[in-house]
């Protein structure tokens, strides 16, 4: 009784587990994105800005 029940938690926890871990690293390759993107704004409108100067 003792292995069919971890068995079972087995093929409930692992996936939910493996779409979590997925998840997680959608949201930081997405993370990364977003903070490349706004750091080279941030750099394109500081360059602007001493170009004005």
């Amino acid at each position: 009784m003792g292995y069919l029940l971890l068995a079972l938690m087995l093929v409930l926890v692992l996936p939910a587990v493996s779409f979590f871990l997925g998840y997680i690293h959608l949201y930081l390759e997405y993370g990364v994105v977003v903070s490349a993107t706004i750091i080279a704004l941030w750099l394109f409108f500081d360059f602007v800005k001493i170009k004005k100067r």
